[in-house]
């Protein structure tokens, strides 16, 4: 997928293998611009689109949105957010929208309102909201670093500036909160069994020295396990146990890892 700062971004899904599904092109009436960021966009396994981001009319003033996109583009809904900012989107199984973000009180952001979760359903409305309190130092720009992954029972969400990974079932509510050590995860991704995998980089200085890693929950921390053979990047799981990787030369190449 890919998306920008467009009067129309657009958007494009692949299969594990590679292959286009999908290009959808995002408008919205009245808006001479809109900006979506990376992370801020999900498809879900049966076509279901959505899509967070900023609207701008005629002034310089924006509008948070989340705009949800039915399979095949049939209907759309655009809600707007504003004052809340979702800085993730997730389509988790049971047809739900996961969002981590904040609220923006006057152009500033709440310190007692960061790291907030909602659940939209696909109607738009609003099914559930929690204040995540990860540690004492969640700060605005955090937020759209983090992670958030879904298995077939729980959504997993963490949080590299304060090294916390937090479960949740997919009412909302937490199951497990864990440290995890600081490891420069790139990517997160929770399989159907519900192991838990990273893309790390062993070098700041080297962006060659990507690692897939399984990650091991044990007792209230999480372990980084020896890594694959594997070099490359990590993109997700494809049912119980098998991830989707591309190499670091060709990173439009999807290749099938089974793990066991």
């Amino acid at each position: 997928m890919a998306g920008g700062q467009s009067a129309a971004p657009r958007f494009s899904a692949y299969d594990v293998y590679g292959i286009k599904l999908e290009a959808l092109q995002l408008d919205i009436n009245g808006a001479r611009q809109l900006n979506v960021l990376s992370g801020r966009y999900s498809r879900s396994d049966d076509g279901f689109w959505a899509i967070a981001g900023s609207a701008y009319s005629g002034s310089d003033t924006a509008s948070m949105f989340l705009a949800l996109i039915t399979p095949g583009a049939k209907t759309k809904t655009v809600i707007r957010t504003s004052p809340f900012v979702p800085s993730i989107v997730l389509c988790t199984p049971d047809g739900k929208i996961w969002t981590v973000g904040q609220t923006i009180d006057h152009g500033e952001p709440s310190a007692s309102e960061q790291f907030v979760i909602r659940r939209f359903d696909r109607s738009g409305r609003l099914v559930g909201s929690a204040l995540s309190r990860v540690g004492p130092t969640a700060v605005s720009r955090a937020i759209s670093r983090s992670h958030l992954v879904a298995s077939r029972d729980r959504v997993g969400w963490y949080s590299p500036q304060e090294g916390q990974y937090v479960e949740f079932s997919l009412n909302g509510d937490q199951i497990g909160q864990y440290t995890m050590p600081e490891a420069n995860v790139e990517t997160l991704a929770l399989c159907g069994d519900n192991s838990l995998w990273a893309t790390v980089r062993t070098s700041q200085s080297d962006k060659k020295s990507r690692r897939i890693v399984p990650l091991e929950r044990s007792g209230s921390g999480i372990r980084v396990l020896a890594p694959l053979a594997n070099r490359g990047y990590l993109y997700g799981c494809d049912g119980l146990r098998t991830l989707i990787v591309s190499s670091q030369a060709a990173r439009s190449v999807f290749t099938r890892v089974p793990t066991t």
